[in-house]
């Protein structure tokens, strides 16, 4: 299921302080769905991905709790903050790319 033409994506959406919504995406191209063994698949990777998922859930809601302190200063929530805009604006150019205007 996942190959160099796929993509995963993570969506966080703090809900507070200590508190975090995590979202996971893995975005296939539409030939995947026409597998015979899509849904097994699909299935076996979602339970391998999970635990590890939200493992990386906890650590964040962790960060941010740590974030809180008086001790830490403000500022980006991650060195690799300038990645996820890379891959926004990565993505954006693909997507007008295939509009037809």
């Amino acid at each position: 299921l996942i190959d160099p033409s796929c993509a995963v994506l993570l969506d966080m959406n703090p809900l507070g302080v200590d508190k975090l919504h995590a979202r996971w995406d893995v975005l296939v191209p539409e030939s995947t769905f026409q597998q015979e063994n899509f849904e097994a698949q699909r299935d076996w990777l979602t339970n391998a991905l999970v635990p590890t998922w939200n493992e990386d859930e906890f650590a964040c809601e962790n960060v941010r709790y740590g974030q809180s302190s008086r001790f830490t200063s403000q500022g980006k929530f991650s060195w690799m903050e300038k990645s996820v805009h890379q891959l926004h604006k990565w993505l954006a150019e693909r997507y007008l790319s295939s509009i037809e205007i």
